[in-house]
């Protein structure tokens, strides 16, 4: 399958399964995320793996959305976080967090057309 190919075939889901999901493709998840680029190399980002079902649900219980109903479905949690420096960035560098976002953005990607092809 090729890139177009995946990306017309992808598909939201709405609902989980709680199974292992196999070390081999986890690996493959982030080693995906870990290849995108970043604004100015910077890699100001977090991969946070979290398999440990306590820990998710009591993540679950800190959101307000319906995102909360996926937190307490799924086997393991890839998270993506922005680094305390993106987030303790001085005044006049506010108008940078757009790159940063923007390779956020990437990672995410990354890690979709993994799974997708």
């Amino acid at each position: 399958m090729d890139v177009l190919e995946a990306i017309q075939k992808r598909i939201s889901v709405r609902a989980y399964q709680d199974r292992p999901i196999p070390e081999d493709k986890l690996r493959g998840i982030l080693e995906a995320a870990r290849l995108a680029p970043s604004a100015r190399n910077s890699q100001d980002y977090q991969l946070i793996v979290v398999r440990d079902q306590k820990i998710r649900k009591e993540l679950a219980a800190g959101i307000q959305t319906t995102q909360k109903i996926f937190l307490n479905q799924i086997s393991v949690l890839v998270n993506v976080a922005l680094g305390a420096g993106v987030v303790h960035l001085p005044m006049q560098k506010q108008r940078d967090l757009g790159s940063y976002f923007f390779s956020f953005s990437i990672v995410l990607v990354h890690r979709l057309l993994f799974l997708s092809l």
